[in-house]
């Protein structure tokens, strides 16, 4: 018996085009508020410098303020992220997929994903009463009206959600909407109980991962449908903790440094100083053979220094870099994956995002990982340029020709107040002048002068600066907040337990565990983005870890090689897709081209285990 088709069910083009108009106007709407709020952080956090440093006064109401502020702009940035389809997935399994079942499968990813926000909703519903008489400490505002980000952010979510499904929802069978339509059902009724069943959670655990990953529903989601179905089916914990688990977000100052970085970033790029940043390398090192694959690393190096983003230094550098290499003779696969590789730099250079994701989740000072990962930094920088001479040798890749005097003078003019940046930020929070997060707004400001002087400071380049910072740390934070349920779930189910006697039953060697432990790294890399593992397997690893005496900070710089590593393999790795479609190769042939760069980080990783003083040098120097 044939299968009704949906598309046989009459529409109208009003309601075709309802959905959208609502969708792209609410969307049009939250933009405006969310850069409203990043731009209310950036002067809330500029005035407790300015009051603290030059004023000598306190302002007890800055911190509070900045981290709502925060919590706000993450939840409302990502339904951005949602209605743009922004948020990192796993596509690999569905996109194979014949017509008709992989728009089934997408289907259903949507409607989990619509679950998930009814929960969210229905939770946060519950909670809310729960904080009436609560008042923050400093501003004394009532804890309800903070927490109904939650309940915004989970009905802006569906109306995006929605307007998808009913694009997509020709050729899907009638049946597969009446279980889809159950599904919505079922998740509300979960969101209203209490009771719980007591599955294996390992087991549920992996299930839930293998079936939400394949279904290509974004990562954040899947750490939060997982989480609420161990919720539901592996654990005795109300699941009203959800709501209050996310909101732990903005109890972090440290993590209000994120945007603020990715917002350096972004308006350094939009206000062309990663081209200034490019002219400069290019005229000192690309006279020699290969040199514009040394300038590509080096430029990357330096952008690193002031995104902390790999995503970022990848797009920005890459987007200038790549079609001049690739018009100079060098072969498009190739250059491709230097640029690939030295885009990885951005999750080991301080400020690194990823370094400060794992010093918050690790409990170590962000300070001390910055210093400890300069020297291992510098290694993966020359293991890279040495791939490049071997090939660019092999292959006689041409000269630049050798700037002269003028020329040299005149890139460096150009790149002068830009290459000042990252001494603003890296000496301010390594003297301890300033916090990780202050110095992140003074970067802004310094920026935003910069390009006040060269001209570049408009209207058009705040906006595109400002939503790129939001696209950037949404697709982050939301991840973080996703996280934090899930693995604070994993760590009261004493998983970390079993996982530690299991390591320890293979040996109490700190070498062999160390390599052990990155080997099972590299296969979470593989179907797991950085940030994701970072917040679900340190917290499971650091007490085995502490345990047989391994220095947090040390398997902190392992953790980055290796997330490196992560940012260059597929399926997950993010990296090679914003690479290739700048050259616009595929996937696949870059990804054979980057294999080279990997074995060298494999080294690089290698050479860190053996020789651990690489990494404790610089904080041992400086007293940390």
């Amino acid at each position: 018996m044939n299968s009704v088709e949906v598309s046989a069910i009459p529409t109208s083009p009003k309601i075709d085009n309802l959905l959208e108009r609502l969708s792209s106007r609410v969307n049009r709407m939250v933009i405006v508020i969310t850069i409203a709020l990043m731009g209310g952080m950036v002067v809330d956090i500029a005035l407790q410098v300015l009051f603290r440093y030059v004023l000598n006064k306190s302002l007890a109401w800055s911190d509070e303020i900045g981290r709502y502020l925060f919590l706000w702009s993450v939840f409302l940035g990502a339904t951005i992220g949602i209605k743009q389809n922004l948020h990192p997935s796993f596509g690999s399994v569905i996109n194979v997929l014949p017509g008709k079942l992989k728009g089934m499968g997408i289907l259903l990813g949507r409607v989990l994903t619509l679950g998930f926000n009814a929960i969210l909703f229905i939770l946060s519903v519950r909670v809310i009463p729960t904080f009436e008489s609560g008042l923050s400490p400093a501003l004394e505002i009532p804890l309800s009206y903070l927490y109904l980000v939650f309940p915004v952010f989970s009905v802006i979510s569906s109306i995006h959600t929605l307007s998808y499904i009913w694009k997509e929802r020709r050729g899907i069978p009638l049946m597969m909407w009446v279980l889809s339509v159950g599904l919505i059902i079922l998740s509300l009724y979960l969101g209203s109980l209490d009771s719980h069943m007591q599955l294996n959670f390992p087991l549920t655990l992996f299930i839930c991962l293998i079936v939400f990953f394949s279904l290509g529903i974004p990562i954040a989601f899947v750490l939060g449908l997982t989480s609420i179905t161990l919720f539901f089916l592996s654990s005795p914990i109300p699941m009203t903790v959800v709501p209050q688990r996310m909101f732990l977000i903005s109890d972090n100052f440290s993590l209000m440094a994120i945007p603020f970085f990715m917002l350096t970033g972004s308006l350094m790029q939009v206000g062309g100083v990663a081209e200034r940043l490019v002219r400069l390398t290019s005229v000192l090192i690309g006279w020699v053979r290969g040199g514009l694959g040394y300038a590509d690393i080096l430029v990357s190096a330096f952008f690193a220094d002031i995104s902390g983003s790999a995503v970022a230094d990848t797009a920005a550098i890459g987007s200038v870099m790549l079609p001049g290499m690739v018009a100079r003779g060098y072969d498009k696969p190739f250059a491709t994956a230097i640029q690939s590789a030295a885009g990885t730099l951005g999750v080991l250079i301080p400020p690194s995002i990823t370094t400060i994701l794992f010093a918050i989740t690790a409990n170590v000072s962000v300070t001390k990982m910055f210093l400890a990962s300069f020297f291992p930094a510098l290694m993966v920088i020359i293991s890279f340029a040495i791939v490049v001479f071997f090939t660019a040798r092999k292959r006689n890749y041409p000269k630049e020709a050798k700037p002269t005097s003028t020329e040299v003078w005149q890139a460096f003019k150009g790149a002068f107040f830009p290459i000042w940046t990252p001494v603003i930020i890296l000496g301010g929070i390594m003297s301890g002048i300033f916090t990780t997060t202050e110095a992140g707004v003074i970067a802004v400001f310094y920026t935003l002068i910069v390009m006040l002087f060269q001209g570049q400071l408009t209207f058009k380049s705040l906006y595109q600066g400002f939503l790129d910072a939001i696209h950037g740390t949404s697709r982050v934070m939301f991840i973080v907040a996703s996280a934090f349920i899930l693995g604070w779930l994993l760590v009261v189910s004493q998983l970390s337990q079993t996982t530690s006697n299991f390591l320890l039953s293979l040996s109490h060697n700190p070498y062999v565990v160390l390599i052990i432990v990155n080997v099972f790294l590299a296969l979470v890399h593989v179907v797991l983005e950085t940030n994701s593992t970072i917040l679900l397997i340190v917290p499971i690893l650091m007490p085995i870890l502490n345990s047989i005496g391994i220095d947090p900070v040390h398997f902190g710089i392992l953790l980055l090689i290796n997330s490196a590593i992560g940012l260059l393999t597929p399926p997950i790795g993010i990296i090679l897709y914003i690479a290739s479609g700048i050259t616009n190769i595929t996937v696949e042939r870059l990804a054979k081209a980057v294999i080279p760069f990997i074995l060298m980080l494999v080294l690089d990783l290698i050479f860190v285990i053996a020789f651990p003083g690489i990494v404790s040098f610089l904080p041992n120097l400086f007293g940390k």
